[in-house]
């Protein structure tokens, strides 16, 4: 039975160990990025505005928006300053009818206020 969307295709793929749990609803499970595109290809990533985050094993690390989530995930992978090995994201119009840069873009601050990753006060931008 399938647990969460696109367990089909991270049967083989590391995953941490536990689920992204917020107020209490298993929000997903993060898995490696890398080894994804290895299996799969870049294009399994979406190409859409939207929110991801990493982790370094069960640690959220960062949050972050895009308006192009696969180019802009793809270039954390080449990033040797972002320590991470697994990843979350939400592609915006599936929770939002039309959703906008600044929607999400508050989305994005909103979730960051809240959840204070170590790498986004390091990387901190003014929006």
């Amino acid at each position: 039975m399938q647990t969460y969307i696109g367990q089909e295709f991270l049967e083989d793929i590391d995953k941490a160990e536990n689920p992204y749990i917020v107020d209490d609803v298993v929000i997903g499970l993060p898995f490696n990025l890398q080894m994804l595109v290895n299996k799969w290809g870049k294009k399994m990533i979406p190409d859409c505005l939207g929110i991801y985050h990493l982790f370094y094993n069960d640690q959220l690390v960062y949050i972050g928006m895009s308006k192009n989530l696969r180019g802009r995930l793809i270039t954390h992978l080449k990033d040797k300053d972002m320590p991470f090995n697994n990843v979350l994201w939400f592609c915006t119009h599936m929770y939002t009818e039309n959703p906008t840069i600044e929607q999400t873009l508050r989305i994005e601050h909103n979730m960051i206020k809240r959840f204070k990753p170590a790498l986004n006060s390091k990387h901190t931008n003014c929006r």
